[in-house]
């Protein structure tokens, strides 16, 4: 019941008034129901509020197979992707791990939160590797392993996990949630690498959409 869901979350913060100034909740979009509940809470409890606009997200159409879609794009985006796997060829060996459900998903999460850890985001305070973080996301990938919604590629380098992303599909599109490298190995680009792989495998599966 989004109504229920949502007054629920409204009196949380209301019963938590001490801890915060001003609540900024982003980018639910203008047409979902629960922008419409959310509108009617806040206005139901007289609460001050100002809409503004929200993330434009750039996304991927995935409308065609992977050598199709490789032509469409430039001669410079091709040639750094050229350059990218070359240089993982010549310093190593590589693999792709695709992780969709909690057992691979548990198996894997202390890896992940390791890459997380070593990472830029560590740095600015907003890895996934913060314990609150962690808390999230592990019940998330419950939730969304139960659903079929979960997926998350970790990549290894000479046997060494150095990227991941983490995902979730839902009605053809693919949402990407959060993404990290260690910064050790930065000199490979290991994100594009792994972005690569992730657009050639989403254009064979033919996923519409990929965020």
């Amino acid at each position: 019941n989004k109504q229920s869901v949502i007054y629920a979350i409204m009196e949380y913060i209301y019963d938590n008034q001490g801890k915060w100034d001003m609540i900024e909740i982003k980018n639910v979009p203008e047409d979902s129901a629960n922008a419409d509940e959310l509108k009617r809470s806040l206005k139901s409890d007289r609460a001050l509020f100002v809409e503004t606009k929200g993330l434009s997200s750039p996304y991927i159409k995935v409308d065609s197979d992977w050598e199709e879609y490789l032509k469409g794009r430039s001669s410079k985006s091709k040639k750094t992707l050229r350059n990218i796997q070359n240089r993982f060829k010549k310093q190593g060996e590589y693999s792709i791990e695709k992780i969709e459900d909690i057992d691979g998903y548990n198996k894997a999460k202390s890896q992940v939160y390791k890459v997380a850890s070593d990472s830029w985001t560590e740095d600015i305070g907003d890895s996934i590797n913060s314990e609150i973080n962690k808390q999230f996301f592990d019940e998330l990938s419950h939730v969304a392993a139960k659903q079929g919604w979960l997926v998350i590629w970790l990549l290894h380098f000479n046997g060494e996990p150095i990227a991941f992303e983490y995902h979730l599909k839902y009605n053809g599109t693919v949402y990407g949630l959060r993404a990290s490298h260690k910064d050790a190995h930065r000199n490979i680009s290991p994100g594009v690498f792994l972005d690569y792989h992730i657009v050639k495998n989403r254009s064979e599966e033919h996923t519409s959409e990929l965020q």
